[in-house]
């Protein structure tokens, strides 16, 4: 893949990656820095060059494995991999952006306690939920109290 097409513009970078081309060359030092904390390295393992040669093309990688969810065979297709190697490779990579994104503080609360230190001081928060299923009491009046007045595709 071109990765240098695909961030030649604002639009095609957050079609392919979700991020801008200035937000990716800012997160790519910190890529950098945190995939050699998580890289092992074995003296007696020999092997095949790396396809994804720099830190760019493989944060370039994960995120696009991110973005846009192929499957192993597609990624693999579209970065010249064997579908094992991408299974490798995102797992690695993964790793490595969490550790990249904790650092730079951008990684999303673990806890509720860590979540009501972050919003501390913000007047005004939104959650996004959705509906989850309920189990419902067999007698149909009782269920009457637990329809949420969607209609149901089988009846």
């Amino acid at each position: 893949m071109d990765i240098e097409k695909a961030l030649s513009n604002d639009r095609t970078s957050q079609a392919s990656i979700g991020l801008t081309k200035a937000v990716f060359e800012h997160l790519v030092p910190e890529f950098e820095e945190a995939l050699k904390k998580c890289t092992r390295k074995n003296p007696y393992r020999g092997g095949r060059a790396d396809r994804l040669k720099t830190s760019r093309a493989k944060l370039f990688f994960i995120l696009f494995y991110l973005k846009n969810y192929p499957t192993y065979d597609v990624l693999g297709v579209q970065f010249g991999l064997h579908r094992s190697c991408a299974f490798r490779k995102v797992n690695r990579y993964m790793e490595a952006l969490k550790i990249a994104l904790k650092h730079s503080g951008s990684l999303p609360a673990g806890s509720i306690e860590e979540l009501n230190r972050q919003i501390r001081g913000i007047g005004l928060v939104i959650i996004d939920g959705t509906e989850q299923r309920k189990n419902r009491p067999k007698d149909r009046e009782k269920q009457k109290n637990y329809y949420s007045g969607k209609k149901n595709v089988t009846r």
